[in-house]
């Protein structure tokens, strides 16, 4: 039978193939005649990779490999090594020689090599299938220039790893070697040695033809990707491909490694080892995270806008769809008035806080009465509830099988995507509905036209405890889960066991410092900058180098910063602006240079994207401030947090407020010492260190804290400090 095969291998017979291959031709071509300006930048690029990299680093090795194998080295090594390759490999002794091109090449010069014994008739089949498996390894230059140098920064950790790296191939060779039936004939043909100048233009030719090779699949891969990225499809292939590969091999996998997020995430999380008990072992690392992320996982949120706004996008004509959501819509107008009643607002909003304007797509009838439960709290348009409003789920839950039935019937409308987010957001709620239990509240913002409507998880213990349990045992880690109680009690950890080790970094190394006359508390902040100005200034002139200061909120950050550029302008300063996205963050961290020339000192905000996952190691970062004991703004929301706990054990300004901020503080201060070798500072700046409910929450290693009366004493006690490090 005629076979045709695409140049991935994948043989596709008769002449379906050729149909196959015609219409994937045509499609190429539309997609370059489409993109030709990004598939003529993309083969560009690929050309410089090839021209830079790919033929300066392969081809002497491959002109290397063909003059070998033709001067007859496969001949020599079979001789002396077959008894070892067979009994090692179950291969003969020639294809040692593409074990050592291998391991001393890189890549593809094994797979080269071995090809060459195949196509020579040295290697069998099956002994040249079984040879790729082990034959084809990184080079030295790779493992040692690229991995040890270039990434630690230590020729000795590449040659470790490059050791390594040969003999896990080794050990691969011999996993693969048959177990029974004997041991393979030596080789049935032996390469004849030619003279070298036979050798070397045949050596030269064959290396040049497969350097092309290669580099044309470089620019045609290059290319492809060029185009599919130019069109839009390539981060939606390679995320959806990724997902849901990464998803199914993780069952596969003995060990799973990744951010917390991935099991506690309010959209996406590894449910399904949440879903059946199994043998599994959760190790959890950042788990102070944990509390507010648990909570976010477990509480949902829905706006009525979501609502007419889909019935917009529907567009003119009638459906079951629309009518679903003309009745949601009502069940939610009438709730947003009685929302407004319970809670009017106190005069107007603020200039350029108040939020577009929706409009109803109801007809103009009275909205039906709303029965609302008597509120917790009722202020400003806001209200909490104990219990749940149950027309509101109702109402949505009559909307999810209409909106299904559209969602398949069509897939290409514009609408799909506006609609498909709707069906997410309505399943989000019909989870945490389910749930709704003394563990939640309910709150109903009325702003405008708009209604908001938030599953509140205030205690997700039971929850995060099921999840747990679906596995066999679960540990958790971080530095900073103090006290152990209130995570016992928050996470549904309660017959947990609490191990505390001690730091593996040298107490002297700390220098500790607070400064109890400053008070950061919300009525004396204004009163406190100069003062907290000063100690900057002190810390920052205390020794050349980098520093960071942490703040509890940005309007605090931009008083004390005002103040001290104008008080110390030939001090450098860098502050951290609102929404930095990663570049931002990138960009920022960047300035924190080693050995610096010059002073800089850092505003950033407590339990922000500077406040932890900030490796400044060495000197690079020598000194923090944190100013203030960085409790949660109070809000409605901490009040309703507060309000369960001191209820639940009397404990609610503990677990709302103080241990969540000391939390944020000694994450903080954890950024300055990085290594057993770092040295640096830890400034504290508020009145409440000093108290015993503050002062208890402190770890061990921080015994040495001194409490200074004035800015002159640190100045003394930095420069003792800095004396003898």
């Amino acid at each position: 039978m005629h076979e045709n095969v695409f140049p991935g291998g994948m043989p596709v017979e008769g002449k379906r193939g050729n149909y196959i291959a015609l219409a994937a031709t045509l499609a190429a071509l539309g997609a370059l005649l489409l993109c030709s300006q990004a598939a003529l930048e993309s083969a560009r690029a690929g050309l410089n990779l090839c021209a830079q990299m790919i033929v300066p680093s392969l081809l002497p090795f491959f002109i290397l490999s063909s003059l070998l194998q033709q001067l007859g080295l496969p001949g020599i090594l079979g001789r002396w090594l077959s008894p070892v390759t067979q009994r090692l490999f179950g291969i003969g002794g020639a294809g040692a020689s593409a074990l050592l091109l291998g391991v001393t090449g890189g890549y593809p010069l094994g797979a080269d090599a071995v090809a060459r014994l195949r196509r020579s008739g040295t290697l069998t089949r099956e002994q040249a299938e079984r040879a790729l498996a082990f034959c084809n390894n990184s080079g030295p230059a790779f493992l040692v220039g690229a991995a040890g140098v270039g990434v630690f920064h230590s020729a000795g950790y590449g040659l470790l790893l490059y050791g390594v790296h040969v003999l896990s191939a080794v050990i691969v060779g011999m996993l693969f070697a048959p177990r029974s039936g004997g041991f393979p004939p030596e080789e049935r043909a032996q390469i004849a040695a030619v003279s070298l100048s036979q050798a070397l233009p045949e050596a030269v030719r064959s290396a040049v033809r497969a350097v092309l090779t290669v580099s044309g699949f470089v620019v045609t891969f290059s290319v492809v990707t060029g185009v599919l990225d130019a069109s839009g499809l390539l981060p939606a292939l390679v995320g959806t491909l990724a997902a849901r590969l990464g998803l199914d091999l993780s069952e596969w996998c003995d060990v799973v490694i990744g951010d917390y997020n991935y099991l506690f995430d309010p959209v996406v999380h590894l449910k399904r080892f949440f879903d059946a008990a199994g043998d599994w072992l959760f190790l959890i690392d950042e788990a102070h995270n944990l509390p507010d992320r648990a909570r976010a996982m477990y509480s949902a949120q829905f706006a009525k806008s979501s609502l007419t706004e889909a019935k917009r996008a529907l567009g003119k004509g009638k459906s079951s769809l629309k009518t679903a959501l003309t009745k949601a819509d009502k069940v939610f107008l009438a709730a947003r008035k009685a929302c407004a009643q319970a809670a009017p607002r106190a005069g107007t909003e603020p200039a350029g806080e108040t939020e577009p304007a929706q409009v109803s797509l109801l007809p103009a009838e009275a909205a039906p009465d709303f029965a609302l439960p008597e509120p917790l709290y009722a202020r400003d348009g806001t209200v909490f509830l104990q219990q749940l409003p149950a027309a509101l789920p109702a109402a949505l839950r009559a909307v999810h099988t209409p909106l299904q039935d559209w969602l398949e019937q069509n897939p290409e409308d514009p609408a799909h995507a506006q609609l498909l987010e709707l069906y997410f957001a309505l399943q989000d709620i019909a989870r945490a509905a389910d749930r709704y239990d003394s563990h939640f509240v309910t709150q109903l913002t009325a702003r405008g036209s708009e209604l908001e409507l938030h599953l509140l998880c205030l205690d997700p213990a039971p929850f995060v405890d099921a999840s747990l349990a679906a596995g066999r045992s679960a540990a958790l880690f971080s530095a900073t889960l103090t006290p152990p109680a209130f995570y016992r009690n928050v996470l549904g950890c309660a017959d947990a066991r609490a191990v505390a080790l001690p730091s593996p970094f040298p107490p002297e190394n700390l220098g500790l410092f607070c400064l109890p006359g400053i008070s950061t508390r919300y009525r004396q902040r204004e009163a406190s900058v100069p003062a907290v100005a000063d100690a900057l200034a002190a810390l920052a002139k205390g020794k050349t180098g980098n520093y960071l200061a942490f703040f509890p909120s940005y309007a605090y950050l931009q008083q004390v910063y005002e103040a001290f550029a104008a008080r110390w302008p030939d001090i450098p300063t860098l502050v951290q602006q609102r929404s930095l996205d990663d570049a931002g963050r990138a960009e920022f961290l960047a300035q924190f240079v080693p050995r610096p020339a010059q002073t800089l000192l850092g505003f950033a905000v407590m339990g922000g994207i500077f406040g932890e996952g900030v490796d400044l190691v060495g000197d690079r970062l020598i000194g923090c401030a944190i100013v203030g004991v960085g409790l949660p703004q109070v809000n409605p929301r901490q009040e309703m947090l507060r309000r369960y706990y001191d209820a639940q054990n009397g404990a609610g300004f503990d677990y709302a407020y103080r241990w969540p901020g000391m939390n944020k503080v000694l994450q903080a201060a954890g950024r300055v010492i990085r290594t057993q070798e770092d040295k640096g500072v830890v400034l504290l700046l508020d009145d409440r260190f000093a108290q015993s409910e503050y002062a208890r929450l402190f770890p061990k290693h921080w015994r040495h804290l001194e409490y200074l009366r004035d800015t002159k004493e640190l100045k003394k006690k930095l420069a003792e400090f800095w004396g003898t490090h």
